[in-house]
This record gives C-alpha cells, structure tokens and sequence, in this order.
C-alpha cells in the first residue's frame, strides 16, 4: 500500500529548520537523527512524508554529507525511515514491519574525509545519488581504514556487502589483493592499472585530460611550463598519469620538460611557488599545469606580485564554473565524476562474472585565466 503525506515542502523544510536550530549540545548526528525521530514519533512527520533531497538537509543542518548519511542511516536501522528507489527517503508507519537492510543491498565507500573540497562535495553525492536511485544503502569510511589493519569480522562483514567502492592512494593499493583474498568486492575508482582480475575499475582518462591541457599552453605559445601537485607525485596514481599527460605533449612538440613542484599546498605553497615561478621579471615558467592546489594558487601568486594570465597564464582541475576573486573565469580540466560513480553502480551487479576496466573522456574547458603569448615572452 502507498501512503502519501498531505504537508508540503515548505513545512517540512520548517520542521527541520527547528531541528537544526535546537539541541545544540548533542553530537551532529544525534541532534538530526533525534530530532527527526521526535518529529515522527509526535506525528508531526506522518507516514509517507517525502524528505527533501541530501544537498537540502546538508544545507539545513549545515554539516559534511557523511555526518547526514550516518544520521539517517540510523533512523533506517530504527526502522523510522525507508529509502525507495526514485522516490527517496520516506518516513514509515509507526507500526509497520521492520525492513532491515540486507547486507547485500549496501556498499562501504573509502574517501578521504579530510580533504574538504568543492569537488569532494560532488564525488560524494554522486556516491549517494546513484546508490539512492537503486535503493542501495551506502557506508562511509575513513581511507585509513582501509589502509589499516583489519579483523577477520571486519572482511567477513565487507564481503557481505555489494561492493567496497576505494577512491584509492598508493598505500590503499597495496591492500587490494588482501580484501579480494577474503572475498571482498573491489571496486576502484579514478584508479586503474591493477593486476588482480578480480577487481572492478572506473576511472576517467587523466594522461589525455593533462594532455589536452597542455596541448592548448603550447598551441597558445607557451614553451616554458610548470606542473604544480597538491602533493608527492607517486602519492597518488592519478598525479604521476597527469604528469606523464604533460610531458607526452610537450616531448611531441620538441620542447623540454616541465618544470616540477609537489608537495602538500599548505604552509609550504608560497615557498614553492617562489621556486616555481622565479622573479615576476623574467618567470621561470609562462604558464602553470596545476592539478589540485587550485584557489591556494590564485592567491599565493597575487602575495608574489604576478597576475593571472597578463604575467603567467593558469590551468587547473576540476573547477569548471569556478572564477578567481577578480571575477575571471578559471580554465579546467574536468573529471566526469558523476558519470564515473554512475557506471560504477550499474556495473556492481556483474562483479560475480570477474573484474572489469572501464575508462571515460575527461574534458577541457579554456577560460580567461590563460592568454596567447608572443615569441617574446616565450
């Protein structure tokens, strides 16, 4: 039987308001998750009552999607809350049976939960959104986890799971063989080139994303180009494939390599940037590849007395629609994230037939903070 709600959005949205407004001493997820209980329990929430979608309730409550999906996946386990596919997330019956979430209808997903990106914000709730779709429950968890050591309960209860979706570092990869020994499903994301032939992979193509990128530098005149990491290049997989994608494109135009500086973007950036770049009178480098130290960069090179493109032009990651403090639009490489993580959920179900590889085009989207240069200034 379908039970509808007769509130509407408005309403709803005004009760959770109140929620997030009160009970300001309990921990982030119990103030959501107690706060919604009360409101079913009252009444004020009846059966059949739609809640509003992630992003809403994260903007409401103002807390990181993990904290929101650990609160709500407590009110399913209390069996107040059902998710339905294409529907969402809908409050029960008080008295109706429990639906307990079988093992086998959730994945666990590793992610650094440090990092606090704009991007990290949309690989997560493209995680959430494509699980949501197919009613799949998802847990969060820390990559040091992963990375870390693991009982024999703890892969028993993994390889219950659909799937264990890792958006990997270089340690994390070193664990694979070990989980898929204990029958845990593995499936990488943004990382691939693994010998197991039982692991799945999605990544986009980021040899070819930092290859266009660098391609454009060229065709606009550059010759003297620097690549910038947010960390060691042989940290993570994806940074080394970037960097090869730059040095393709700059070796097939007979020009030298580029000019490399790694390492984390905070407090070392302003150091690192002033050997980068040089004196703002004659720069090392004419235009920087940067894969990930991104709004830091702007700011560090303005303290540094350079503007950007007049003096040193800048592409970056995964930025697309974003725009430096003057109002200039930045130019990107862009990964498909939301399409990486969709794939990767309709491929789960296959995982029992063996592993599989599947590679998706990035994008490059010129913007205004690269210009053509003379042969001069080259």
């Amino acid at each position: 039987m379908t039970i509808s709600s007769s509130l509407d959005k408005s309403e709803i949205v005004a009760m959770l308001n109140d929620v997030a407004r009160h009970e300001k001493e309990r921990s982030p997820r119990k103030r959501i998750a107690n706060g919604i209980a009360q409101l079913i329990e009252q009444g004020d929430l009846p059966a059949g009552t739609s809640l509003p979608s992630s992003n809403e309730m994260v903007r409401i409550f103002g807390v990181a999607v993990s904290t929101l999906q650990a609160a709500m996946n407590d009110l399913v386990a209390k069996n107040l809350l059902t998710r339905r596919s294409r529907v969402g997330t809908i409050v029960n019956e008080m008295d109706s049976p429990r639906q307990d979430s079988a093992s086998e209808d959730r994945v666990c997903v590793f992610y650094d939960m440090a990092v606090q990106t704009s991007f990290q914000r949309r690989y997560i709730n493209a995680v959430l959104d494509s699980a949501h779709r197919r009613n799949i429950e998802v847990v969060l968890e820390k990559i040091e986890r992963f990375e870390g050591d693991i009982s024999e309960e703890e892969f028993k209860r993994y390889a219950q799971m659909r799937a264990v979706l890792v958006s990997p570092s270089r340690a994390a990869l070193r664990r694979i063989d070990e989980f898929v020994q204990n029958g845990v499903r593995i499936l990488l994301l943004n990382a691939h080139n693994i010998d197991n032939p039982h692991v799945g992979s999605v990544f986009s193509d980021q040899f070819f994303g930092s290859y266009l990128a660098t391609r454009h530098l060229i065709n606009l005149g550059h010759r003297r180009i620097g690549f910038l990491s947010p960390g060691a290049i042989d940290a993570h997989a994806s940074y080394s494939y970037r960097l090869d994608g730059c040095r393709q494109a700059l070796k097939e135009a007979g020009l030298e390599e580029p000019r490399v500086s790694s390492g984390p973007p905070r407090p070392h950036i302003l150091r690192r940037l002033q050997q980068l770049v040089g004196d703002p009178a004659r720069p090392n480098v004419t235009a920087i590849l940067d894969i990930g130290v991104k709004i830091y960069l702007f700011e560090t090179l303005s303290l540094l007395g350079f503007s950007v493109p007049d003096d040193i032009s800048v592409i970056s990651y995964d930025m697309v629609g974003e725009t430096t403090e003057d109002g200039k639009s930045i130019a990107t490489v862009e990964q498909p994230i939301e399409e990486i993580l969709e794939k990767a959920f309709e491929l789960i179900p296959h995982f029992d037939s063996g592993g599989f590889m599947l590679r998706l085009p990035q994008a490059f989207y010129p913007g205004d903070t690269v210009r053509e240069i003379s042969p001069d200034e080259a």
